[in-house]
């Protein structure tokens, strides 16, 4: 049974800040003889015991319902009584299904080489969902049910209500500063090109390492100017924010913070520039959560400060129960929620929602803010595999509707990928996002003078 404060919770959250007041016309149960003016959604038994948290719980078909509604539960049926309106598709098991990544909990087998769950199997995915916040869609069904019923709504209108432009530093320079590193480099560099092994990729290095070319995971300045020129259309509703990851070297993980003094002066740098900073859980964590408490605890050593904003380095948050060990240190925020195998709605929403334990059906006080694209996901083929102009236009596509619901545009692109010589053209890419994100938002400062 869906304990009290998790339903008030639910329906609030899809009624939106300002339609808040109205959830006591929302109930969750079959009407009774005596009906109260309202809107009632039938359970489906997603809740009951023998069901819930077990294969028998997962969704079987999607509910083309009335309203326009894709629901998971329920049947597509609505009947509308004058003062209330009785609604068979069961949103709220939807809504909690998608929100808690429940499915995540009940299909544990369901994983990649990674250990993480595959987007192309989710229900999400299966349905032809993934790349709608059909759960925002929900709220907007049920004021426009409320408002046919007699009950006034406050009209939320349409705008982004937040941008994150966001950037992790997995490779912050293409040679490090250490003396004997930057030998061994040039030793290996050398023997491959004699050998005849990568002789281009290995000449490039040399390059690098002797100044000859600019290195091309320095893009920070790139960065730095285009995330400002966002700024100054959005102000206090933007911000640029870089992932620091501060864990020791492994085979994913490239272990900078060694270079203690360099990785200081980007971070002064970056922060100069008024971008914010979180940390960037390194991938052994990922499998082994109990590591995440190191890591924060080193992110305040070298920062002075512990950590508020989170997210894993591959998307490396495999369970959902691994959020307590991010709550435990203090984080408050995390940006890991896209599927690492393309994007869309993971969550089913494009507005930050706190985790929900399905399990301990407890509400936590962690934000979660969905992350809708990671650049590198967009063109190469094992993924979503588009041309340069269907990413943009997914782009553009995918943030049309966040600014329909009044969501947050949160997007991921490495400094690394923005290179001038990156085979994708996203750099091109980046200042064409840009772009558009600045006219929308010049858009909207327009229509609110207008008004």
């Amino acid at each position: 049974m869906i304990k009290k404060e998790v339903l008030t919770y639910l329906i609030k959250y899809l009624l939106g800040n300002e339609n808040q007041g109205l959830h006591e016309y929302v109930y969750y149960k079959v009407p009774e003889n005596t009906f109260g003016k309202g809107i009632y959604i039938v359970p489906s038994g997603f809740f009951d015991e023998g069901i819930y948290l077990t294969e028998k719980s997962l969704p079987q078909n999607r509910i083309d319902s009335v309203e326009g509604i894709i629901s998971l539960f329920g049947k597509d049926k609505c009947e509308a009584y004058g003062n209330y309106i009785v609604l068979y598709a069961d949103i709220i098991a939807s809504a909690f299904f998608l929100v808690t990544r429940y499915e995540e909990y009940v299909r544990r087998d369901c994983r990649d080489q990674h250990g993480r769950f595959i987007g192309r199997e989710s229900t999400q995915y299966k349905f032809g969902i993934l790349q709608e916040p059909v759960v925002n869609q929900y709220g907007c069904a049920l004021l426009k049910m409320l408002n046919t019923i007699g009950i006034r709504t406050s009209d939320t209108g349409v705008g982004v209500k937040k941008v994150y432009l966001t950037h992790d530093i997995d490779i912050p320079w293409s040679v490090p500063e250490n003396v004997y590193k930057r030998f061994k480099i040039f030793i290996r560099s050398m023997a491959a090109i004699v050998c005849n092994k990568n002789r281009e990729i290995h000449k490039k290095k040399l390059k690098i390492l002797f100044h000859r070319i600019d290195d091309p995971a320095d893009t920070f300045d790139f960065l730095i100017e285009q995330d400002a020129s966002v700024k100054c259309i959005y102000h206090d509703k933007f911000d640029s924010l870089y992932f620091l990851m501060v864990c020791e070297k492994g085979a994913y993980d490239l272990g900078y913070i060694e270079e203690e003094a360099k990785t200081h002066k980007l971070v002064d740098k970056l922060k100069a520039s008024g971008a914010k900073f979180g940390i960037h859980i390194g991938y052994q964590a990922g499998g082994q959560p109990y590591r995440i408490k190191g890591e924060c605890e080193k992110y305040q050593s070298f920062m002075g400060e512990m950590p508020k904003w989170s997210r894993h380095h591959y998307l490396m948050c495999r369970e959902p129960e691994d959020y307590y060990d991010l709550l435990e240190n203090g984080v408050t925020d995390d940006f890991s929620c896209c599927f690492a195998d393309g994007g869309g709605f993971r969550l089913g929403t494009c507005r930050p929602v706190k985790w929900i334990d399905p399990v301990k059906m407890e509400i936590t006080g962690l934000m979660l803010h969905p992350l809708f694209a990671t650049e590198g996901k967009l063109c190469q083929k094992e993924y979503m595999g588009m041309g340069y102009d269907e990413a943009l236009s997914y782009l553009y596509t995918q943030i049309d509707k966040i600014k329909q619901y009044q969501g947050e545009v949160v997007i991921l692109f490495h400094n690394t990928s923005v290179s001038i010589d990156n085979k994708y053209h996203l750099r091109e890419m980046y200042v064409s996002l840009v772009k558009y994100i600045r006219e929308l938002g010049e858009n909207d400062c327009n229509h609110m003078q207008f008004k």
